[in-house]
């Protein structure tokens, strides 16, 4: 297992997700891990001002994790990166690495 992610947290009954809404218990082997679209938002240019939650969605026997985009600045949700690259008030960070 090799799963890289800066809200990947260490707990007394092992790894969790630090920014789940609904949940924190990541199951066998991080198995909730290896298809969040998270980490992926490590490797673009972020704003100072944006926030994530992870959130898991049970339907059916599939969870899935979804992303939840937030401005800190507005305190107004995100349809996308987009919407917040194109803000006014849009103040770049540099990738992590």
């Amino acid at each position: 297992m090799n799963i890289q992610c800066r809200f990947l947290e260490v707990a007394q009954h092992g790894l969790g997700c630090s920014i789940g809404l609904n949940f924190y218990a990541l199951g066998e082997n991080c198995a909730l891990c290896h298809d969040c679209p998270v980490p992926a938002f490590a490797a673009s240019t972020q704003c100072k001002y944006l926030e994530f939650y992870t959130i898991l969605d049970k339907r059916d026997d599939n969870h899935v994790v979804k992303v939840e985009l937030g401005c800190a600045f507005t305190h107004s949700g995100l349809d996308d990166l987009v919407e917040c690259q194109s803000c006014p008030a849009f103040d770049p960070m540099p990738p992590e690495g």
